[in-house]
C-alpha cells in the first residue's frame, strides 16, 4: 500500500499534510512487522505523552526537533544496525532524544 518495502529505515515528522506521523506509523505496522521498516519519528513535540503515543503508533524511536544532528546520524546508524541484524542491537532505541542544536 504504501511502497515502504524497499526501506529499512523510515524517518517522519509528527504533523504533516494529508496524513499525520502516527497514522503513517500505525499503517505501516499493519502492512510491515517490527524489524521490517524502522521507524523514526522526529518532530517538535517534546512531552513524555506525545512520546508515548509515537512509540504505540509503531514507531521503533522518537526524537525531538533540535537534537544535534550527531545524535540523529547516531539514532540513524543505530536503525541501521538494527536492520542488519548484526546483534548489535540500539542501545538508545525506543528513547526520547530531547536536545537543543542546529539541524542545519
Amino acid at each position: 500500500m504504501l511502497g515502504v518495502a524497499r526501506y529499512q529505515v523510515l524517518l517522519t515528522d509528527w504533523q504533516m499534510p494529508n496524513m499525520d506521523g502516527l497514522e503513517l506509523c500505525r499503517r505501516v505496522r499493519l502492512e510491515h512487522k517490527k524489524g521490517d521498516v524502522y521507524l523514526i519519528m522526529l518532530t517538535m513535540r517534546t512531552q513524555e505523552h506525545d512520546q508515548q503515543l509515537g512509540l504505540a503508533a509503531g514507531a521503533d524511536d522518537y526524537i525531538s526537533k533540535g537534537a544535534p544532528a550527531a545524535a540523529i546520524l547516531e539514532r540513524l546508524e543505530a536503525a541501521r544496525r538494527e536492520q542488519a541484524g548484526d546483534g548489535q542491537k540500539a542501545k538508545s532505541s525506543a528513547t526520547h532524544f530531547s536536545l537543543s542544536g542546529d539541524l542545519s
